[in-house]
């Protein structure tokens, strides 16, 4: 006996474990796929929003300071 036969007989018996439990493997990873692309589109937006978040918060600190003039065109 091989050292590597206990381990692959270990490996045997959990897969046919694994799929006596009937998981559909295939739903599970196209969710955690899918909330995979939906955080990182999330996170790409929020990434892009950063500046303009900025901008108008240093836009209503002038204003609160009376140093933003507005200027109407």
């Amino acid at each position: 006996m091989t050292l590597f036969e206990p381990i692959t007989a270990n490996i045997t018996i959990a897969i046919e474990a694994l799929e006596s439990l009937h998981i559909d493997w295939h739903a599970i990873w196209k969710a955690i796929y899918e909330a995979g692309i939906k955080f990182a589109c999330e996170s790409k937006q929020k990434q892009n929003s950063l500046p303009l978040k900025l901008i108008v918060n240093l836009k209503s600190q002038h204003k609160s300071h009376g140093l933003y003039v507005e200027k109407k065109i």
